[in-house]
């Protein structure tokens, strides 16, 4: 049985990934939520990042990124990762309500610092769904 919030499991996805290519979407994902557990969100990132350049439609890659990204406080990076999972499978009401959060802490930020929302929406289907980008920049 493997725990995710050890470090003796974190060695064993890196084995796993040095010794397959077949598996290392899943096998980088599996290591980015042990580096999550243990609070090492910058691994967390990378590896799900890496995941995300093997297969752009992975939806646990964009999740996990959005956890990283949220544990490192980049709530805007955090945001539009939980849309691009939301976005790919409408449902997943647990991303679009860390997206919701996010969106949440920025207004947050926007509130307490002076700082000005920016959101620039880009169309990527031919349904209504857009990809959000926020921005935050002094007024």
């Amino acid at each position: 049985v493997f725990f995710f919030n050890d470090t003796a499991t974190t060695e064993i996805y890196t084995e796993q990934i040095v010794g397959s290519v077949r598996c290392v979407q899943e096998t980088d994902t599996n290591r980015a939520l042990c580096y999550l557990k243990l609070n090492q969100f910058e691994k967390a990132l990378v590896d799900a990042q890496k995941s995300l350049k093997i297969n752009p439609k992975w939806i646990k890659g964009y999740f996990i990124e959005g956890e990283a990204y949220k544990g490192l406080k980049d709530y805007a990076e955090a945001a539009t990762s939980y849309f691009q999972t939301y976005s790919k499978d409408t449902s997943n009401t647990e991303a679009k309500n860390k997206m919701d959060a996010c969106v949440k802490i920025i207004r947050s930020q926007q509130a307490k610092q002076q700082l000005s929302l920016i959101h620039i929406s880009e169309p990527t289907r031919l349904l209504s769904i857009s990809y959000a980008v926020f921005c935050l920049k002094k007024k």
